[in-house]
């Protein structure tokens, strides 16, 4: 593989699985891990979408210990430095849920204006891998073991995801832990969002209804309510009827 000197053994793996999972180092005491061999996993990732979503948990605990210029002379030896930001990405957006929770007064207005610190000193850090390492190239971000097919291929790009586009790669799936997803956050690409809308509109009568919930099930779920009302009130070929959770949205010829 291009860039890779060495590829990751079955062994190499679960040793990795073993660093970054939060079971194991409950279990016996583990060092934080290096920024060395943090830039080695973040390479990883791309190869195992387990390891993927373990490396994301062990940055959502432990990224505001990362020394960034270690970090980033570490990245620097590897070939894909941008592929941390993607993880790093899925962080965001799991500090900005957590951010959103915490809003309110007294107490959890101390707690909300603690999130937003770190939610800034998150973005510091990411903002600058970004433009330390500036050349975006699109490719998959996991890379597949055989060429993909053209299915693979039209799903990742279909449901392509913001942390993804951002960080310069082409994916879909989250990387938070399950159960942990953001929730009502819009994580889909807005390109994404409007090849799917215009495609599904294209193939509307005139007079055909789309609601809410249809394009949140076009979605996969990866946008919000707000954000798919947002969508479709732009949307040029339709015109809404109706209020609230009774709103529909009628394919139209006059548009």
């Amino acid at each position: 593989m291009k860039g890779l000197r060495d590829l990751p053994q079955i062994d190499d793996l679960r040793v990795a699985y073993e660093e970054l999972d939060l079971s194991f180092s409950r279990a016996r005491q583990v060092e934080q891990l290096d920024m060395k061999r943090l830039a080695l996993l973040s390479q990883w990732a791309r190869l195992d979408p387990r390891l993927a979503e373990l490396f994301c948990g062990y940055l959502q605990r432990n990224w505001s210990q990362l020394r960034s210029v270690e970090l980033l002379e570490a990245l620097t030896e590897q070939p894909w430095p941008r592929a941390i930001l993607v993880p790093l990405r899925f962080v965001e957006l799991a500090a900005l849920d957590e951010s959103h929770e915490s809003e309110g007064g007294g107490h959890e207005s101390q707690q909300a204006s603690a999130n937003s610190l770190r939610l800034f000193a998150l973005r510091a850090l990411i903002d600058l891998i970004d433009r330390s390492f500036p050349q975006k190239t699109y490719d998959l971000f996991f890379i597949p073991l055989q060429q993909p097919n053209r299915v693979i291929l039209r799903n990742e790009l279909r449901l392509r995801g913001m942390a993804y586009v951002r960080s310069g790669y082409i994916g879909s799936a989250s990387l938070l832990a399950k159960g942990r997803s953001p929730q009502s956050r819009t994580i889909l690409d807005a390109g994404a969002r409007r090849s799917l809308l215009e495609e599904r509109v294209r193939q509307m009568k005139i007079g055909d209804r789309l609601t809410v919930e249809d394009y949140l099930e076009l979605c996969a779920g990866k946008i919000s309510r707000r954000q798919a009302q947002r969508d479709l009130a732009v949307c040029d070929k339709l015109r809404s009827i109706g209020h609230t959770r009774r709103l529909r949205y009628l394919k139209s010829a006059s548009r």
